[in-house]
Parts: C-alpha cells; structure tokens; sequence
C-alpha cells in the first residue's frame, strides 16, 4: 500500500512537472483591417491634371499603402506611383492619359478600402506652338496668347493666388487669345482652355498694375517690383479731424513693437489691434474710442476687407502724389495731420505716449513727427496693400 501510494504521488509530480514546462499556445496574429481614411478632400479640377503629381488629402495614410484608381466612365483602371505619404495627405502620378470619374480604393495588408469621394481627372487637350508675352503686361494693354489649336468657343480660365479663380468668354479666336487686361487682374496669373469638359495649362502671364488707376477698392498711387505689388488708399477719409488716438499706456506690456517702411502697415495694424484689445481686456486703461488701426482693421469696402493704417513710409507715398491724384480727380486728401501706424518710444522707459502722424497741411515739404494720444485729435487713412 505504501509502494503503490509513493508510486501515485511520483506520477502526479511528473505530470504537473510536465504541464508547467508546457510553452503557452502562441497568440494568433490579428486579423488585418481595412484601411480608415477619414476627412477625405480630393484635389481640384485645376490640382488634378494628367501627367501630373496629385494630391489627395485625408487623414490615415501610412507608407505602403496601395492605391488604385477604378474608372466609373468607361476608362481603364490605373494603379498609380505613390510619391510621398505624410500624416494628412498622399501624392501620386496621375498618367499622362487619365481622364474622366475614379473611385480610389486603399489596400493594406491585404484589405482594402474605398475612399468616400471620388478623384476627378479632366480631359486635357494638347495644343502646339503656345506663344505667351515674354515680359510684364499692364492694365489696358492687349495681352495676346497664340497657339495652334485655339477655337473661338474656348473659355479661358485665369487663376492667381491673389483672387478667386477668374472665367472669361469670348477673349479667344482661331489660334489666338486677346483682349485688354482689366484692373481686375496683377500678378503672376496661370492662363488655361476649358473646353468640353477638358482643362489645358497654357503657361503663366505676368500682369502690372498701373499707378493713379482707381482699381482693387481705391485708387492704386504707389507700385513696386514692376508692377507686381503695390499700395491702395481708400478714397475717403476714416475718422474725422476730432478724433483721438486714446489713452497714454504703458510701454510694457502694451508696446507693440511697431516698424516703419513700405508694406509694414498691414503688420503694424494687426499688432495694434492685439494691442486695442490687450488694454480693453486689462481693464486698468479706460479706451471711449476705438482706436484709429481698428478703424482701419474693420472697415470693409470696395470689396475688400483688409485695410489697415499706414505706416509713415507709406503715408509720405500718398503725400508725394497727392497734387496728382486731385489733378486726376482720383483722391483730394482733405488738409489734415494723418495717424500713421508708428509707435513713438524715444527709448522712453515705461509710457507709450504718442504715434507718429504725417502733415498734409503742407504743399510740398515732408513733415512728419510724434503726436500724443490724448490730446492730438487728428485724421485716419486707409490703405490695402497687392
């Protein structure tokens, strides 16, 4: 009885020696999932030429990933090149000969999914011999593009990262394209032919903008780099005569950091407002009066919505040209001092006490200086900047 109890003991130890040397079952890989793109937004007509590298932006995209792109007009299927994969968007070449409707699908790891928008690719005609004017063309001159295939029926598209995509009918002829540039137009502008649902890139036209022109909400009086960029100063005065900067601040935390010079208005005025809006928010320094740059920051007319007070650069501009701009009948500017968006400091240790004003009080002598916030009351002027 006691051999055969040791004997059951020794084979119950065995047993449990051998289950606990036994390797756990490995845990079976997961099973792959369909790739999750979300916020999908598929490139414009413009953004999405054949022969070209496209972009597709959307929120899932990981390095691997294969795309394919299934026609839904009839058109062949293409499984394009990926360029490049970031967090929020993927890039692939688009074939020379796509065109029409695709259905993009997302494979990974063997799963696939579709995206929920669709890739549209235009048709793109070709055209030869495309002659563009080799210099800069300028408001009211005829601008003339010629290319062997042109119809009279195209629409010619023109797009510009400074407005909104502009169409125009009836501006092109056999093999030619003409008209005269409105002052609509400046900058670097991409000319293209939409015709029957195709879009065709013609090249790239420089356009000038001319001074003394009443044009982009005023009346344009100072250009630079040929054209390109200028100054616009709206045609009314702001603010009258009786009205104040506000109240003397202190320098810290409240100085702005303004800078004088040409296309520094814009900058200083956002840097103002903050500032405005800084000492409204302290409470300690009563503001009655919304301040000349807040004025300008919310103004919206002709069109437009970004004016802003001018630096004293750009105000002695407007001065330089006055005489002619009243010749022309374009702008009287009404004898005044004028608010610039110039801090005054005078390395001053705690108050910002004063801004810099220009006086057009005078006819032809530059004088400009410090005038204290309380109690000068003077004008406002407003300018935009292209």
């Amino acid at each position: 009885m006691k051999k055969y109890f040791v004997f059951i003991c020794t084979a119950i130890l065995t047993i449990a020696a051998i289950v606990a040397c036994k390797k756990p079952e490995p845990e079976p890989d997961p099973e792959p999932q369909a790739p999750i793109i979300a916020n999908v937004v598929m490139p414009t007509e413009a953004n999405a030429l054949p022969g070209t590298d496209v972009t597709i932006q959307g929120v899932g995209f990981k390095t691997g990933d294969v795309i394919k792109c299934v026609g839904q007009d009839g058109q062949g299927d293409f499984t394009p090149a990926v360029k490049s994969v970031t967090n929020s968007a993927i890039v692939i070449a688009v074939p020379e000969d796509a065109a029409g409707n695709y259905k993009v699908t997302v494979t990974r790891d063997g799963k696939t999914a579709t995206l929920d928008k669709v890739l549209y690719i235009p048709k793109v005609d070709k055209l030869e011999n495309i002659v563009l004017p080799s210099g800069i063309v300028y408001w009211g001159q005829k601008l003339t593009i010629t290319g062997d295939g042109i119809k009279p029926t195209d629409k010619i598209v023109i797009e510009s990262a400074n407005y909104p995509e502009v169409e125009m009918d009836n501006v092109a002829s056999k093999d030619k394209i003409e008209f005269d540039v409105p002052v609509t137009l400046y900058g670097d502008n991409t000319f293209k032919i939409k015709r029957d649902g195709s879009l065709t890139v013609l090249g790239t036209v420089k356009i000038g903008a001319v001074a003394m022109t009443a044009a982009l909400g005023g009346v344009v009086f100072y250009v630079s780099d040929e054209g390109m960029h200028g100054l616009v100063v709206h045609p009314e005065v702001v603010s009258p005569a009786e009205y104040a900067w506000g109240p003397s601040i202190p320098m810290d935390p409240f100085y702005a950091n303004t800078e004088d010079g040409i296309y520094k208005g814009a900058s200083n005025t956002e840097k103002l407002v903050k500032q405005y809006n800084d000492v409204a928010a302290d409470g300690n320094y009563e503001q009655p009066d919304k301040s000349p740059a807040v004025l300008c920051a919310e103004l919206e007319a002709g069109g437009y919505d970004d004016w802003f007070l001018p630096s004293p650069a750009e105000l002695i501009e407007l001065f330089k040209v006055k005489a002619t701009l009243s010749e022309k009948g374009l702008f009287t500017v009404p004898y005044n001092n004028y608010w610039t968006s110039l801090e005054w400091n005078n390395d001053a240790p705690s108050w910002d006490w004063a801004m810099w004003y220009v006086n057009f009080y005078e006819a032809e002598n530059i004088v400009y200086w410090a005038a204290d916030k309380v109690q000068w009351k003077i004008g406002t002027i407003a300018m935009r900047m292209f």
